[in-house]
């Protein structure tokens, strides 16, 4: 009997309708996509210390939306989002989150670093 409680519950659960996100289109001023090197790590591999690099990629957009020029940098993933320059690129807000969908529709999740009115 909980085996079938815990079933009907999983079905309704999964057929359940995902949420609807506002999308907004924004134009694409500039794309920065850029690599620091901030210092090194030490750690120790087999039986000796060796000294490796750490870096840091930041990808930084500027886009025009709703009034607004919003400058933007994404959370840090292994592949960053390449948009066009002057071109238009669809996005919603979820929370502090500006979230992009690449072709493979995944999510590349930007933060706010400054906003202007125009």
């Amino acid at each position: 009997m909980k085996a079938l409680i815990l079933g009907v519950a999983l079905l309704v659960a999964s057929t359940a309708p995902a949420k609807e996100h506002d999308w907004k289109t924004g134009k694409i001023i500039s794309q920065n996509i850029s690599s620091d090197s901030n210092g090194t790590a030490v750690v120790p591999v087999g039986g000796i210390i060796a000294a490796v690099p750490i870096r840091r990629v930041t990808n930084t957009i500027v886009m025009e939306a709703n009034g607004y020029r919003l400058t933007l940098v994404e959370k840090q993933n292994k592949h960053y989002l390449v948009l066009a320059e002057n071109g238009n690129a669809k996005f919603y807000q979820d929370g502090k989150w500006y979230v992009f969908l690449d072709v493979e529709k995944k999510e590349h999740k930007f933060s706010l670093t400054h906003m202007e009115k125009l």
